[in-house]
């Protein structure tokens, strides 16, 4: 995993043990979170920062037993506290990274943001 830079629904379903219609459905709910890219052919890629997503999400719905509005409530607490913690030499947009695959994805903002 350390490698690859994205990764196909059904092999983030591998990762995280989160079936894909779960990943799916989780897309609308927290989409703030996870953002993945289309390929031409309209298939998801997702990168290592949507990963962790879906694992905390995992986490806080299953775990901490969380409803969908108190994960996203969560997750907004726990960002505006990375936020806050992150160095004064830049904001989180100036430190963004495109991801490319080939031709068939051109970038992905939220990919290389935070710890990988």
């Amino acid at each position: 995993m350390l490698t690859k830079l994205v990764f196909s629904i059904h092999e983030v379903s591998q990762i995280t043990g989160v079936n894909a219609y779960t990943i799916r459905f989780w897309e609308k709910d927290f989409n703030e979170f996870i953002k993945p890219v289309r390929t031409p052919g309209g298939q998801r890629r997702y990168c290592r920062k949507d990963i962790e997503f879906i694992k905390r999400i995992k986490h806080l719905r299953y775990s901490d037993k969380y409803t969908i509005s108190g994960t996203i409530d969560e997750l907004e607490r726990e960002d505006r506290r990375v936020r806050a913690g992150a160095s004064n030499t830049g904001t989180m947009d100036d430190i963004r990274e495109p991801v490319r695959v080939k031709g068939a994805i051109n970038t992905h903002e939220e990919c290389g943001t935070g710890a990988e």
